[in-house]
């Protein structure tokens, strides 16, 4: 049976929550969160109370914002006295930034999202305490990791212009290249005519949906770029997505750049 998980957090820590969110989701868990549940003239303080009761655990998100938002303050004594008072709800701290833990809260032991270079490990300690275990492994081999601990995943998407007569993997200069980078055909020189382009654009689907990137680079924007794109998140994937241009060499490093991945990775 999947956990089910209430996520308090200040509106401030949103981009980090929804990116956690998605992880849990796709690892089997069960999630709460304000923006998907509450409906427009609901009374929030009741909708509040009975969500947190209905769940298993309450994930407690805590920043330097969070510590100070009355609404967090409100979601963690609704849970902290179901807790006490010996219901079925746990309270689960994950701490984001260098903020101390409320006093109530230093007697848990918490997970710690600080330290990019944790992120990994630290979910995989929230996912053991919520009895749950991920679906598949990240292959750490072929995504870059930034700054902040999410995975950037690089696509080099083939072009499709009248004068290649068809679809086509284009090298502009095969000496220029990322460490570390999925190729919709390897390196294909020449048109690839359908049914096998759509059968690459499955397999490229699938490829991506199995590694779960939190940051996804298209190269180019093009007809082929913005099917892949399409077809993504039909399948259900909403991690971030940007288009790099052409260049596997300048245009991809700007867009790792921009992202946050240091340069000694790629």
């Amino acid at each position: 049976m999947q956990p089910t998980v209430f996520m308090c957090h200040s509106s401030a820590d949103k981009p980090f929550v929804r990116r956690l969110t998605r992880r849990l989701t796709n690892s089997g868990v069960s999630l709460w969160l304000d923006e998907a549940e509450l409906k427009v003239g609901e009374s929030l303080l009741r909708k509040l109370a009975g969500a947190i009761s209905s769940c298993e655990f309450l994930v407690a998100v805590i920043s330097s914002t969070s510590v100070e938002s009355p609404w967090v303050q409100i979601e963690l004594d609704i849970a902290m006295t179901r807790e006490v008072s010996g219901k079925r709800l746990v309270v689960l701290p994950v701490k984001i930034d260098t903020c101390q833990l409320p006093t109530y809260l230093l007697h848990k032991l918490y997970a710690d999202f600080n330290s990019p270079l944790a992120l990994e490990a630290e979910l995989r300690k929230l996912l053991k305490a919520l009895n749950s275990s991920p679906k598949h492994t990240c292959d750490s081999s072929l995504m870059y990791t930034n700054r902040e601990g999410w995975k950037v995943l690089m696509v080099q998407t083939f072009a499709d212009r009248a004068e290649w007569g068809g679809p086509s993997y284009h090298i502009v200069n095969p000496c220029r290249s990322l460490k570390r980078i999925l190729k919709l055909f390897g390196r294909r020189l020449h048109p690839v005519p359908e049914p096998e382009a759509t059968e690459c654009i499955d397999n490229c689907v699938n490829s991506i949906m199995e590694l779960d990137p939190d940051i996804l680079g298209f190269g180019g924007k093009g007809r082929r770029a913005e099917q892949l794109s399409s077809d993504l998140q039909a399948a259900g994937y909403n991690g971030e997505v940007g288009y790099w241009g052409a260049d596997v060499g300048n245009d991809a490093g700007a867009f790792l750049r921009e992202h946050k991945v240091s340069e000694d990775q790629w």
